[in-house]
């Protein structure tokens, strides 16, 4: 499954060799123009220029209320996201799968179907933090504005704990509500996790050699890069053949 960008453009990854169907699936009441597209792989190549096409459903009048608005970043910029709806909030009959819009370049959407009383939103957004995404709003209300927090980044070194030596081939892992992981390769032992979510976050480094490390790093606030983070490992003592590291 892959979702195309803002330009129309997608990208599908880890396919064997073979005959593939592409479909469209569409949001916003948009039906495919054809049937799924059959596409002949070769071992390794990398297939471009798939066009799908889909057309616009004559609009429906949907019963029941709506919520429309806004999703923005924190400097007010739109904002590409998805936006899902509880199904409880849908007035009858109820649909078969949670309603899902996508917001357009302006970063405007529209729920429709919507029974009275309040509705929880949660929105997703690759590029930004999900702790704040989520909204419940009245049904019927128009206007509404859906602010995203930017996510932010650690950035440090990671360092012999006996003599301050760069280590130059580590993975270094951030365990907070989005997981960031990364491979590092550096002459400096520097790192840089991006995509780091708000509030608390423990790193987690292992290297060939060292004791895995762990790190707990204070609270970030939404879109804050953390710097200097110095991270000391400990050289691994090896158990010699034959002993019992448990014995008295």
């Amino acid at each position: 499954m892959s979702r195309t960008d803002a330009n129309g453009t997608f990208t599908i990854h880890g396919l064997e060799a073979g005959t593939h169907e592409v479909r469209l699936d569409p949001t916003d009441g948009a039906v495919p123009a054809e049937p799924a597209l059959e596409v002949d792989l070769a071992a390794g190549e990398q297939k471009s220029g798939v066009r799908l096409v889909y057309v616009k459903a004559p609009h429906k009048d949907v019963p029941g209320l709506t919520i429309s608005g806004r999703v923005v970043d924190s400097r007010g910029a739109p904002v590409r996201a998805t936006l899902m709806a509880d199904t409880g909030c849908c007035a009858p009959p109820l649909p078969a799968r949670t309603p899902e819009v996508q917001t357009d370049e302006s970063g405007r959407f529209r729920i429709e179907g919507l029974a009275e009383g309040p509705c929880s939103i949660d929105v997703y957004s690759f590029d930004f933090d999900l702790t704040e995404a989520s909204k419940e709003v009245t049904a019927g209300t128009s206007d509404v504005e859906i602010v995203l927090a930017d996510r932010g980044a650690i950035c440090g070194t990671v360092v012999d704990g006996k003599d301050g030596s760069p280590v130059r081939e580590f993975r270094v892992i951030s365990g907070g509500i989005r997981f960031g992981d990364e491979n590092v390769r550096d002459a400096h032992g520097q790192f840089n996790l991006s995509h780091i979510s708000a509030g608390s976050n423990v790193v987690i480094v292992t290297a060939a050699g060292y004791e895995k490390t762990l790190v707990d790093i204070p609270p970030l606030k939404g879109g804050e890069t953390r710097r200097g983070i110095e991270i000391r490992m400990e050289a691994q003592h090896p158990v010699p053949i034959g002993s019992n590291p448990t014995s008295k």
